[in-house]
């Protein structure tokens, strides 16, 4: 008599475990065809204009980024103009300081004279922090100087 109460406690046991499995695998399909599953850390991209990082240019790091990601950018001068920003991104020049404008070796985004801007963030964006750069030689149509816009939003 005692066995068969043993044996008794443990298929008890054991359909608890089942039915706990089960429920958690649900839970988990549904977590997963819902999209609310816990999201993923940002990433951190780094940018160098000698080609020894994840990217030579912003531009291709800010198409690779995801929203929430930080893009390092090296100290160098990076010939670009129109970076689209479409999503929520820090993007910091190396080595920024934390004073207001670029530290001494800070990258620099140099317009080459053309009439563009150094970032566009584009329409409903937000969350965007841009620090740490030089930026230079943009130039505005409607400026006779040639005074471009560092950021256009």
């Amino acid at each position: 008599m005692k066995r068969s109460a043993s044996l008794l406690v443990f298929v008890a046991a054991k359909r608890r475990i089942i039915r706990a499995s089960a429920v958690m695998a649900v839970v988990g399909l549904v977590l997963v065809l819902t999209g609310t599953a816990v999201a993923a850390k940002p990433g951190t991209w780094t940018v160098d204009d000698n080609g020894s990082a994840d990217f030579s240019t912003i531009q291709a790091a800010v198409n690779a980024a995801s929203p929430g990601d930080t893009i390092r950018v090296r100290p160098g001068t990076y010939y670009e103009s129109n970076i689209i920003i479409s999503k929520p991104l820090t993007i910091k020049g190396l080595p920024g300081g934390v004073q207001p404008g670029p530290a001494a070796g800070a990258p620099i985004l140099d317009g080459g004279g053309q009439v563009a801007d150094a970032f566009d963030l584009a329409n409903g964006v937000h969350d965007v922090v841009i620090s740490g750069f030089e930026i230079r030689n943009y130039a505005a149509d409607d400026w006779p100087n040639g005074t471009g816009v560092g950021v256009q939003a």
